[in-house]
């Protein structure tokens, strides 16, 4: 049985899909199809959507508290070969400020892979070629408007424009580019800091729409 906790960056449904397909039985609930496994921190446990089939020790039904819910989505987006665009193009532009030579060209191949790859393994993290949760959280860089120019800062900006906040795409932080993160941020009910933190990268990634650019 594999744990929840063990997946790294992998895909939870493509790891624990045949423990999530099929209903099974338990002691005092009679054939309740919304019966399932589900992951629950270190492992698969009993997540139950109706209780009102569970009996007592006699038949009768009886009152039973709703099964605890597992941990909330990550809010990280999981980008992979295969990729195009936003995501591909802000993986390669994160992998090059921290020194891998790939090409921005926003298609998450062989090359990008190989590249994330070398960057999990540097890091201590599961390397196989997938920008998960874990992968992300190292991946991304702290800007603020003192910050040098460099591919990061040219991420920070893809993805601004890409919400709709129109920005240059110069990999320099300019005053325009405080002003429309700090924008961004005051529309997610994010501090206004005009720092891009992590939560800030989080934010911008989940606020992503189908690119506009190439």
């Amino acid at each position: 049985m594999v744990a929840a906790d063990d997946l790294g960056d992998r895909d939870p449904e493509a790891v624990l899909g045949p423990q999530l397909q099929h209903p099974v039985e338990h002691p005092g609930v009679q054939g309740d199809p919304a019966v399932r496994p589900v992951a629950l921190g270190g492992g698969i446990g009993l997540g139950w959507s109706a209780l009102a089939h569970r009996t007592g020790p006699d038949g009768p039904p009886v009152a039973a508290a709703t099964a605890p819910a597992g941990p909330a989505a990550s809010g990280w987006p999981l980008a992979r070969k295969g990729d195009l665009l936003w995501k591909a193009r802000t993986v390669q532009y994160l992998l090059r400020a921290h020194g891998h030579a790939v090409d921005a060209d926003g298609i998450f191949g062989p090359e990008t892979a190989a590249a994330v790859k070398a960057f999990q393994a540097a890091h201590g993290l599961l390397a196989d070629g997938k920008v998960g949760p874990r992968t992300w959280s190292h991946l991304v860089i702290r800007l603020d408007p003192q910050h040098a120019p460099e591919p990061a800062v040219t991420a920070l900006q893809y993805l601004l424009d890409n919400t709709g906040t129109a920005t240059d795409i110069t990999g320099i932080f300019t005053p325009a580019t405080t002003r429309c993160l700090e924008a961004f941020q005051h529309d997610r009910a994010l501090p206004v800091t005009g720092v891009a933190d992590r939560a800030t990268w989080q934010a911008l990634l989940a606020a992503q729409e189908p690119a506009r650019r190439p």
